[in-house]
């Protein structure tokens, strides 16, 4: 009779648990619920699929971009942590620099947060952000490639831009706002970007189509990012 008891017992917490997990996937999420536009200074934006970035600073646009975000109930979807393709990564930063919050807007209809997708009946402000891009970055060089650390666990994954005036962008996590700019040389099949600060460099081997990174020759600082010896770049 114990024995029935407890497991009854069993039964019923794991229906419990499983009402518990049904409910809170199927209940809808707002991002930034708790976010005042007003404490936010600055917002970080990488577009994965152009590989340009930009910085939002002004007050209108900061508080468009959040309020419409706060104002549209998500549901989540399909699980996103196995996908590497991405839109528009936001970072979101308090006066301190500190981050209040970071995502992906995909579409006008879908955020991505890993290890889930969210998805709305649209109305997100995608197409502003393409406009926001353009303003910020006029007439670019044309772009080579943009090669990326697929294997990364970090919600943005580090990468650089390789432009036709040997000139290079490289970004490295959602974590930091720094974003590397400089000059690069290939010779050899050595791969090499130094940054116009003269602080930093970072060395890849050339195999195939990809870049291997050399940490041994490259500098320490890696800003947050997941870039061990020997990580691919494609």
């Amino acid at each position: 009779m114990k024995k029935k008891y407890i497991l009854c017992g069993a039964i019923a917490l794991f229906v419990i648990a499983a009402i518990a997990i049904c409910i809170w996937y199927f209940s809808p999420k707002t991002f930034l619920k708790n976010t005042n536009a007003n404490d936010v200074t600055s917002i970080s934006v990488f577009n994965g699929s152009t590989g340009k970035s930009f910085v939002i600073e002004n007050t209108d646009e900061i508080r468009y971009i959040v309020e419409n975000i706060q104002g549209i109930e998500m549901k989540r979807d399909n699980i996103s942590s196995n996908y590497n393709g991405f839109s528009f990564s936001l970072t979101l930063k308090n006066v301190d620099g500190k981050t209040i919050d970071s995502f992906i807007v995909n579409s006008d209809d879908t955020i991505r947060d890993d290890p889930f997708f969210y998805r709305c009946d649209g109305g997100l402000c995608y197409d502003f952000l393409k406009s926001l891009e353009e303003y910020y970055t006029p007439n670019e060089d044309k772009a080579l490639r943009v090669y990326m650390f697929r294997d990364s666990e970090k919600l943005m994954k580090p990468s650089f831009i390789l432009y036709e005036n040997g000139t290079f962008q490289m970004t490295f996590a959602a974590e930091s706002s720094y974003i590397g700019i400089g000059t690069y040389t290939l010779e050899d099949g050595r791969l090499t970007l130094k940054t116009d600060d003269g602080s930093y460099t970072y060395c890849f081997d050339s195999v195939g189509n990809t870049y291997v990174f050399d940490a041994e020759a490259s500098s320490d600082m890696v800003w947050f990012s997941d870039m061990p010896d020997g990580c691919v770049f494609e």
